[in-house]
């Protein structure tokens, strides 16, 4: 069976990682056959989940976004593999002075994030995410789409994250990513992917 409808990307991985599902997934899509396909309307889209965390200070966006990817990292490993519970009390001294490298827990094995993580298992170490300023968000987006993305999900939900960090996260989104991206959009000419026939 090769439903080959539409795509969501988990983006732990970062832009490499988006650029390497796209072309799996868009030969699938090129190569699909009707008959196996679920669903009448296909369609071509590639949605990238992308861990963001937005502030002015980006360092201070730094170290509270890594800290929520490590308790959503150490959730999975509590309950897909009965790891020990997410204890970020216990967090500052993994944490270097740039708030950048963490060493964590999955399962009973020790884990540092790795900023070069390439295979798709190590994806979710990867501590190079949205996370800093507006300016660097765009950047960061930016790379995405290249990369293949058509659609961005910024996820900033993650434990540890304070609320009003999650909100400045909204708003800075709101006051200067979609604006600048709209912008850019509204002065390029409109370009379609070519759709292989059904």
């Amino acid at each position: 069976m090769n439903p080959c409808i539409s795509s969501r990307a988990c983006c732990f991985g970062g832009p490499d990682d988006i650029r390497e599902k796209s072309r799996i997934y868009r030969e699938a899509f090129a190569k699909r056959r009707p008959e196996d396909q679920v669903g009448y309307r296909p369609i071509e889209h590639i949605a990238a989940l992308c861990p963001t965390m937005v502030l002015e200070d980006g360092d201070q966006a730094r170290k509270i976004g890594i800290r929520g990817q490590r308790y959503f990292y150490e959730s999975l490993a509590r309950w897909y593999q009965g790891g020990p519970k997410p204890d970020p009390a216990s967090w500052d001294k993994d944490v270097d002075e740039a708030g950048q490298i963490i060493i964590t827990r999955f399962g009973s094995e020790e884990v540092r994030m790795d900023p070069n993580a390439k295979k798709p298992t190590e994806a979710i170490r990867n501590p190079n995410q949205s996370f800093g300023t507006a300016d660097e968000c765009i950047a960061y987006v930016d790379r995405l789409i290249e990369a293949g993305a058509d659609e961005i999900l910024f996820c900033w939900q993650m434990g540890t994250v304070p609320q009003w960090a999650q909100m400045e996260t909204i708003r800075q989104i709101g006051r200067n990513v979609i604006p600048y991206f709209r912008a850019r959009r509204a002065e390029a000419p409109a370009v379609a992917r070519p759709v292989a026939a059904a």
